[in-house]
């Protein structure tokens, strides 16, 4: 066979197989045949970080309730949530996955905008307006008692065994105030320090301890004390911090903390013991205040700003509402120095979270988003 004829078989070979991959392409190729690689990698730097995108958060993330709330906290019995819905005043109750929702209370309060739950989860404190002032009532579920606080009550906290309150108490004739102990209704009060410091903000870590608290401010330098609760003996703990805000572990031997540069910028995480020594920087943009501690102290959950403008004073501009954040949940292990994330917002949605808190196994994670005011979980 000669050249010609070989190349005139093979013309004929190359033409009838283009010929067919055309046809099989264009008329009986099933589309479901195609496949591209959809495999999710992990975000850079952060090992073991869930893919961002919305069918990963679905699985993870899901709204509780179906209206604005206020005051989420775990029910009596260790399975449900409970909440108070921000327009009627109204408590609720839900599973951690939003089912079996059903009302459980009318408190009749309007304009809730502070709810402070007794340990016990029996109690309440809350915060409403009335006409423009600010109201401070206490109110037992068990046994319907109430009782309404003196106008020049501030910061309330309950004793972790939710038998007593500590509040702080100011004459705003002669500036003086104290810090008191006494029975939720107010009853069996006691003047356990005095001071001219102001607005504290007031907590009750260990039955030993109570905490006072400089309002957070990037504009000033901020500081944190504890009282011994029987004695009111005084110790300074953080002092000279710009922006400080702070949360103790459960067992008060630890403390969470974020503070500013000198001028209100670059907020970052931090965590020292309860004497305020052995100060570690977690080396995370972030405040303190989006933060939770598991049972063990040992173990932080945090929504962690994707972007926090150096435009801002933190976290004053936060709560003015003049900054909205765009969070992504990590947990951070302050044991093994490392960190994972668990999920996050996306450009569908966005979540700014805050009243983080976990269920008692430690399974699920509950915030408040502040963009649409609704409860949500995070299954762990």
């Amino acid at each position: 066979m000669n050249t010609k004829k070989i190349f005139i078989i093979l013309s004929i070979v190359l033409f009838l197989v283009v010929a067919t991959l055309i046809v099989y392409n264009l008329f009986l190729k099933n589309p479901g045949d195609t496949q591209t690689s959809t495999s999710a990698s992990p975000s850079p730097g952060v090992p073991g970080s869930p893919s961002n995108s919305p069918a990963s958060n679905a699985a993870k993330i899901k709204a509780l309730s179906q209206s604005k709330i206020i005051g989420a906290t775990i029910g009596n019995d260790g399975q449900t949530i409970k909440y108070y819905d921000l327009a009627t005043g109204d408590v609720w109750q839900t599973s951690f996955e939003g089912a079996n929702t059903k009302k459980i209370s009318s408190s009749n309060l309007k304009n809730i905008f502070k709810i402070i739950w007794s340990a016990d989860e029996e109690k309440v404190v809350a915060f409403y307006l009335d006409n423009g002032a600010t109201k401070k009532v206490y109110y037992n579920y068990l046994n319907n008692e109430h009782a309404f606080y003196d106008a020049k009550v501030g910061s309330v906290a309950w004793s972790p065994d939710s038998k007593k309150i500590a509040y702080q108490f100011t004459d705003p004739a002669t500036g003086q105030s104290n810090v008191s102990v006494a029975d939720p209704n107010g009853a069996n009060w006691k003047n356990i320090f005095k001071t001219r410091l102001t607005n504290l903000i007031i907590s009750w870590p260990t039955a030993q301890t109570i905490s006072l608290q400089s309002q957070p401010s990037g504009l000033s330098t901020g500081f944190l004390f504890s009282l011994d609760s029987a004695t009111g003996d005084f110790k300074s703990v953080l002092s000279d911090l710009p922006g400080l805000s702070a949360i103790w572990s459960p067992a008060g031997d630890k403390i969470l903390y974020s503070k500013t540069d000198s001028n209100g910028k670059n907020p970052g995480l931090y965590f020292c013991d309860s004497a305020g020594q052995n100060n570690k920087n977690l080396n995370l943009a972030g405040l303190a205040d989006k933060c939770v501690w598991n049972q063990s102290g040992n173990i932080i959950y945090c929504a962690l700003p994707q972007q926090m403008s150096s435009n801002n004073i933190w976290p004053d501009d936060y709560y003015k509402g003049l900054a909205i954040l765009s969070d992504d949940f990590y947990k951070i292990d302050l044991t093994a120095s490392t960190k994972t994330k668990i999920a996050g917002s996306t450009n569908e949605t966005g979540y700014d979270a805050q009243n983080l808190f976990l269920s008692p196994k430690g399974d699920y994670l509950f915030f408040t988003n502040k963009k649409d005011g609704l409860l949500y979980r995070i299954k762990l």
